[in-house]
């Protein structure tokens, strides 16, 4: 199990100033190995902030901590 922190880029994203998203990430990786060749693995993320997403249409769909 490893705890990882990073970015994630969201391209539809709007910030207050206009411009595109930049969020900050912490996450949690699981992996087990079933044999010498195969693993199984679960990747689980947070954003931790609040940002608006432009969807189909115009609409605006508002992010908080996805």
């Amino acid at each position: 199990m490893k705890l990882f922190t990073g970015y994630t880029w969201v391209p539809q994203g709007d910030s207050e100033g206009g411009r595109r998203v930049i969020v900050t990430t912490i996450g949690l990786d699981y992996s087990f190995g079933l044999s010498h060749k195969f693993r199984l693995g679960i990747v689980n993320d947070f954003q931790l902030s609040s940002y608006v997403v432009e969807g189909r249409g115009g609409s605006l769909l508002e992010r908080e901590y996805a």
